[in-house]
């Protein structure tokens, strides 16, 4: 029985040591450690549970921001390709090539499900040279900040 005392008495006195004082730190009280001990207790599983909680969305982020510069990567590396595979043919194709974008890329941004009614202008553009207003658009997006729309004058606005 002394023994089991003694024990006790010692691990209140560790506890003391690790849970942090309250507003009366003069009073020592076994019930008052043992519910200061158990509010530390709580404290802790709960900056343990937000800390999980951030971390995981960390983790989010960073997937989600891997995929994003993979994606940007594969587009980067496709345009590349598509710029060397097309500088061979430059000497004999019309000035299309010269924005960086093959025909077909032009016609499939004009066909795409948001275009505004601009196609038929930038479509005589994109025929006598460069699209600046299409490679501009294209650039914002492909850099992921796009939220650029085009109204019927074909002046950019913000979204």
């Amino acid at each position: 029985m002394q023994f089991l005392r003694a024990h006790l008495r010692v691990c209140l006195e560790r506890l003391r040591d690790q849970v942090p004082p309250g507003p009366d730190a003069s009073r020592h009280t076994t019930l008052g450690l043992l519910t200061r001990a158990r509010d530390y207790i709580r404290s802790l599983e709960d900056k343990d549970r937000m800390n999980h909680r951030y971390k995981q969305q960390l983790r989010r982020q960073q997937r989600y921001l891997t995929s994003q510069l993979e994606a940007l990567d594969r587009r980067r590396r496709a345009e590349l390709a598509a710029a060397t595979a097309a500088k061979p043919r430059a000497a004999s194709s019309n000035s299309l090539s010269s924005s960086g974008y093959s025909a077909s890329e032009l016609s499939e941004s004009a066909d795409s499900p948001d275009s505004d009614g601009c196609e038929s202008a930038n479509g005589a553009v994109a025929a006598s040279g460069v699209d600046a207003t299409r490679i501009a658009f294209n650039t914002l997006d492909f850099l992921g900040i796009g939220g650029m729309h085009v109204q019927a004058n074909c002046e950019p606005t913000q979204a």
